[in-house]
């Protein structure tokens, strides 16, 4: 019979994101509605690619990204332009539906 992994508390990885001193009080964070008005009022101060790109981080399975790496290579497009351009297919397709 296969043994249950431990959960996240279980293994206490919740230390690993504790400080290690007391921090400064930070101003506290605007609340939601204020934050997508003052987003939805103020135009962007730059358009630069920072400002429109952000990282993503996403599950998937270690055979399809070999087919993606491999697939990639042979194109020499890079992974994240590959992705891009997948998603926005897919979307566009969704919503032609």
């Amino acid at each position: 019979m296969a043994t249950k992994r431990p959960t996240l508390t279980e293994a206490d990885v919740g230390k690993l994101f504790r400080p290690t001193a007391p921090e400064a009080p930070t101003e506290p964070l605007p609340k939601a509605a204020e934050s997508i008005q003052k987003t939805a009022t103020s135009p962007p101060s730059e358009a630069s690619w920072e400002a429109t790109h952000r990282r993503r981080t996403f599950h998937c399975p270690n055979a399809t990204w070999d087919r993606l790496e491999a697939w990639c290579r042979r194109s020499g497009l890079s992974r994240s332009a590959a992705i891009t351009q997948a998603l926005e297919t897919f979307l566009a397709a969704q919503e032609e539906r």
